[in-house]
Parts: C-alpha cells; sequence; structure tokens
C-alpha cells in the first residue's frame, strides 16, 4: 500500500507537487498509523510547504506601491530567523525603498522598509510560547525542552534558557496586563444607595504561605523567601487560585482583586477569608473589599492545642487533686479550646492563664526542659490569640449554616501551586523575582485560562478545541 500527501497552492495544479510519501506492506502492531519518526517529518515538510507559499504570496503583494501600483525599487536582502512550534525558519526578507508617491509619509517612516520583518514583530510565533511556558510551568526547564524536542521537530532548536526567557516573557506581559486593569473597586462615594439588586453568595478565599528555597542563600539548608499562595471559590463557577512572592510582588491587592472580579465578585457581596492570621496575611483582606470578613483558620488553631496536649503528658503534678479541672493540664487545654470553638475567646485566654501560672510557678510541677518548653509554647499561643482575637469567630455556629471555617483550601493549594514546582524533588533555587514570574504562568496554567491569555493577544489563533479537517 502506497500513500502520498500533496500540496495545492490557489487550486493551481501546476503548483501539485508531493510533500510526503509512505508504503506499508504488512498490518502489525508496529506498522500501524503513523510513527513519531514519521510524523515530525510531516510536520516540518508542512510546515516548510505552507510557510514558503504563505511568504512568496505576501511578498508578491508587498512588491508594488500600494498607491501608484509601481514596482518597489530593492534595497537589499536580508534574513531573518522565526521560531515557529515544527522548527526554527530563516525566512528571505528583501528591503525595499519606498516610492516617491507617498512623499513626506516615506519620510518620516525612513528610506526603506522590510514588509515580512514588519509582519513578523514576534520572532517566536503564538503557538510554541504557549506550549514552552505552559509546560515549563508544570515541570522544569530542562524537562520542557527535552519532551518538546522529543514529540516536535525541534532538534538541537530548543534549550532550557530559552525556554526560561520565554516564560518570563510571557509571564511579564501578563504582568502588563494586569495594571492596565481598571480598579476592581468603585470608590465609596460612588456607591449607588439605591436599586441594589439582592447580594450574591459569599466569595471564600484561602489564605496560606509556603517557603522556597532562596537563590542567594549561603547554604542549601539556610535561606528561604516566602509565597503567599490562596485559592477563591464560589458555589457556583470555577474555582481560581493565584500566588505571589510577598517581597517582591507591589500590586498584590490588585492581583487578588482582578481574580474576584474574573469570578464575578460585586461591590455588594460578602468575601470571607480564611487564614491563619499570620502577619504576612493579616492585613490584605481589609484592604481588598469593603465587605471582607477575615477568619483565623480553625485548622491552626486546632493543631496548635493538639501539640499542646502532647506536651502536657511529660509534666508531673505532685499531690494533684484529679477532681479539680485547675490541677489537670489536659483538662484545661480541652475547655480553653472549646471556648475558643463557641467564640469565647476572653474564657480560654482566662484557662491558658491558670495553666501558665501552674506550670510556671506552682512548686509542685518538676522541673525540667520539658515544662520551660510547654510554659514557651503556652505564652506563645496566649500571644497568638491576643493578636488575633477580633478575628477569632463562633466556629460552632459557623459550622452549622455551613461557613467556611478551615483553611485547607488554600493548604493544597500550597501544595498544587508551590510545592510541587519549586520545592518537592526540585534541586533548584530560586530568585524572588524570576519565581514570582513563573507563578503567573503556574496559576494560569492551573486556572486553564492560560490559553484564554494568548487568544487575547493574538486573535488568530485557533480554539482549544478546533473543528475536525474534514
Amino acid at each position: 500500500m502506497e500513500i502520498r500527501i500533496q500540496l495545492i497552492v490557489d487550486n493551481d495544479e501546476q503548483s501539485r507537487r508531493d510533500i510526503a510519501h509512505w508504503e506499508r506492506t504488512s498490518l502489525a502492531s508496529d506498522t500501524l498509523g503513523l510513527q513519531i519518526d514519521e510524523a515530525r517529518g510531516l510536520l516540518q515538510i508542512s510546515q516548510d510547504a505552507l510557510v514558503g507559499a504563505q511568504v512568496e504570496s505576501f511578498l508578491s503583494r508587498q512588491a508594488v506601491c500600494s498607491h501608484c501600483g509601481r514596482a518597489h525599487r530593492l534595497k537589499g536582502r536580508h534574513t531573518i530567523v522565526v521560531r515557529s512550534l515544527f522548527g526554527t525558519l530563516r525566512l528571505g526578507s528583501p528591503r525595499y525603498r519606498h516610492c516617491s508617491c507617498e512623499g513626506s509619509s516615506s519620510q518620516a517612516a525612513g528610506k526603506s522598509f522590510s514588509p515580512l520583518a514588519k509582519a513578523l514583530p514576534d520572532r517566536t510565533l503564538p503557538e510554541r510560547l504557549y506550549l514552552e511556558s505552559k509546560w515549563a510551568s508544570l515541570v522544569s526547564y530542562d524537562v520542557t525542552a527535552q519532551m518538546l524536542e522529543e514529540v516536535l521537530p525541534l532538534e538541537e532548536q530548543i534549550n532550557a534558557n530559552s525556554i526560561r526567557r520565554h516564560t518570563h516573557r510571557v509571564a511579564r506581559r501578563c504582568e502588563a496586563d494586569l495594571l492596565a486593569e481598571s480598579d476592581t473597586e468603585p470608590r465609596a462615594e460612588k456607591w449607588p444607595t439605591d436599586n441594589i439588586p439582592p447580594p450574591k453568595p459569599a466569595i471564600t478565599v484561602g489564605l496560606d504561605g509556603g517557603y522556597v528555597r532562596w537563590r542567594d542563600a549561603p547554604s542549601r539548608n539556610e535561606g528561604w523567601f516566602e509565597v503567599i499562595a490562596g485559592k477563591s471559590m464560589v458555589q457556583e463557577g470555577r474555582s481560581d487560585c493565584f500566588a505571589f512572592v510577598q517581597r517582591t510582588d507591589k500590586h498584590a491587592r490588585a492581583r487578588i482583586g482582578s481574580l474576584l472580579k474574573s469570578q464575578g465578585l460585586v461591590y455588594h457581596q460578602p468575601v470571607t477569608f480564611v487564614t491563619d492570621g499570620g502577619d504576612t496575611v493579616r492585613s490584605w483582606p481589609q484592604k481588598l473589599h469593603p465587605r471582607a470578613e477575615h477568619v483565623i483558620d480553625w485548622f491552626h488553631i486546632a493543631m496548635r492545642f493538639t501539640v499542646l496536649k502532647q506536651m502536657a503528658k511529660s509534666i508531673e503534678i505532685r499531690d494533684a487533686d484529679p477532681e479539680d479541672p485547675d490541677d489537670n493540664p489536659g483538662r484545661l487545654l480541652d475547655s480553653a479550646k472549646w471556648s475558643l470553638w463557641h467564640g469565647n475567646v476572653h474564657k480560654s485566654l482566662e484557662r491558658l492563664d491558670t495553666l501558665i501560672e501552674l506550670i510556671e510557678h506552682d512548686p509542685r510541677v518538676q522541673d525540667g526542659p520539658e515544662r520551660q518548653k510547654l510554659a514557651r509554647t503556652l505564652n506563645e499561643l496566649t500571644a497568638y490569640l491576643e493578636s488575633n482575637r477580633h478575628l477569632i469567630p463562633n466556629y460552632g455556629d459557623r459550622r452549622r449554616h455551613g461557613e467556611a471555617i478551615s483553611s485547607s483550601i488554600a493548604e493544597s493549594t500550597v501544595n498544587q501551586v508551590i510545592s510541587r514546582r519549586f520545592v518537592k524533588k526540585q534541586q533548584m533555587r530560586w530568585q524572588p523575582d524570576t519565581a514570582h514570574l513563573l507563578l503567573q504562568v503556574r496559576t494560569r496554567t492551573l486556572n486553564g485560562t492560560l490559553r484564554e491569555t494568548f487568544q487575547r493577544w493574538w486573535p488568530a489563533m485557533a480554539p482549544k478545541l478546533a473543528p475536525a479537517l474534514s
């Protein structure tokens, strides 16, 4: 059996020529369909044929003046390099002198022009940029280069450094789009006071932090910088994640506001931020939305009490009264935790103060490192609750009404967005600014919006699900 693929330009039979030819003599698992090398060869040959026809047709139209129809005088020829998804193209680009009929307009534009260079300002084509940045956001730059070279006709035409540069270029354009957006919130004096529609259900935003190795640290075991990651969830619609490097990003408010706006947020819609109460994320919710509610994550509080109960088991109290709860550290901790669950921070702090008094000053408690460690941890918890007491709600009541009390969504986002690409099984150390750029591409990839972004930049890009060829 023999199969040929032919190219015909503009329905001209004289332009017909073979671009691919295969022969099959038997049917078996290793002969059915195209092999990988045959498919890559077909892609490259088809690309060369299509590009040649496109460039020839374009230059034939540019060779004459569009005003008077006279042929442009040729000044010289040079070659431009264009990196496509199916190989590097070296295209002959003639340079023409402007026609005299164009007058002053030609003098302003220069004495000569290169129509092909003007038509192709992006020397790396969008489809290649898209695949490079998408895969680089999921796996390492080197693995991305190897994978694309394996499946596409790009032998010795792609490397990790070029992929990193292209990914950063895409991220910087995403950042420029963010800064070009209008403010996501109207000013308070501009809010309407009548004909306000019913508010939509609350949006829940989980915020948490992760740490990435810093490249300029003195050793591999020290020197980390923090990355803030989060996920925004709506009752109806998709859940989207975001991330940024705290020390680098100066537009975090606009970043989160833009994400909420894309999910349909309106000015009178409630937004619940659930965090661990850390200093780096405590102030964000108050700046983002007038109806933002900030809630301390119950999971973080419960884990602190779990650790304290384990530490309290090693404390011995001589002649302790088993009936007196004030002589039992475990019962005091349970009481403080139960009070916090119901939003009674004052009573919880009283129970913790009683326990601190018992551990630090009661002579019946045996002295030792366990006692000092427990006392130090208790004081840290007390200071944490004091600084965040205005953010501790009635968790039981919120639970009964189906409202968010845990930032587990943010913790899973930290693992998905940060750890899998920047920490786990990764030996690379990062600069804060380059990590921030890669995070912007990675979050768009995970949210499924990277392709939409490219189509907004280059509207002629085919949709993700292109119609089948007839």
